[in-house]
């Protein structure tokens, strides 16, 4: 049978890397591919059945900073992901995925806001791909969990389709949500505090719909503080 074997180099290039490319009995194997993103680090390793098309991959990122990819966040993202699927079904609702991933020193900041929404700490989770939808097998946060499905839908502008989650929200800070205030009510309304919440969110991003108990600490409009 054919039998081939490349190695290759990036060595200008924004993410260099490296790597190795084998054939033998019509499989093709990626195998000790690494690219380095600053100073973090991207592994991959893939094989491709050319009798059937049946494609398997896994990647495994360390320390690789996400400011590198957007403005909005910050953090070190380590990951193992795994995924299949055949070349003859290029199809999202064809390939199976899932893993883990952890940021550490998270902080994620909105366009409309220099106010970040969390407090900056670690953020950890456990997902599968389940073809229209993610899978949150587990997420945390500083001072929040969830789980459930969330919908996806690339059709749309925003891909988020409908969702249903189990959140568990601890001590939130409401005075980064001041920002998100039109400037006519911020002028004049400015809240400040503690929430939890405990409870369910379903829906879609248009119309979201949220049943559970909520709890506020010292929660204040301005300088008048509202009791327990």
């Amino acid at each position: 049978s054919e039998t081939a074997f490349a190695q290759w180099q990036l060595s200008e290039s924004t993410f260099p890397g490296q790597g190795e490319l084998a054939l033998a009995e019509r499989v093709v194997v990626l195998n000790n591919t690494r690219l380095r993103v600053a100073e973090g680090t991207v592994d991959a390793d893939a094989t491709l059945q050319l009798a059937n098309g049946d494609w398997q991959a896994s990647v495994v990122t360390a320390q690789v900073p996400i400011e590198q990819f957007t403005t909005q966040a910050e953090g070190l993202l380590s990951a193992d992901v795994d995924a299949a699927g055949n070349l003859g079904a290029i199809n999202l609702n064809q390939i199976q995925a899932g893993g883990t991933a952890a940021i550490a020193n998270a902080q994620v900041r909105l366009p409309s806001t220099t106010e970040p929404l969390l407090e900056k700490g670690p953020w950890t989770t456990a997902f599968q791909w389940q073809g229209d939808r993610i899978a949150v097998n587990s997420f945390s946060a500083p001072g929040l969990q969830a789980n459930g499905t969330i919908g996806v839908d690339f059709t749309q502008q925003i891909p988020i389709d409908r969702f249903n989650l189990d959140v568990a929200l601890q001590s939130f800070d409401l005075a980064p949500l001041n920002s998100f205030a039109p400037p006519t009510i911020a002028e004049y309304a400015q809240v400040t505090g503690l929430t939890s919440f405990d409870g369910q969110l379903t829906g879609t991003l248009t119309n979201p719909q949220i049943n559970g108990t909520t709890r506020l600490d010292n929660f204040a409009l301005n300088d008048l503080l509202f009791e327990p």
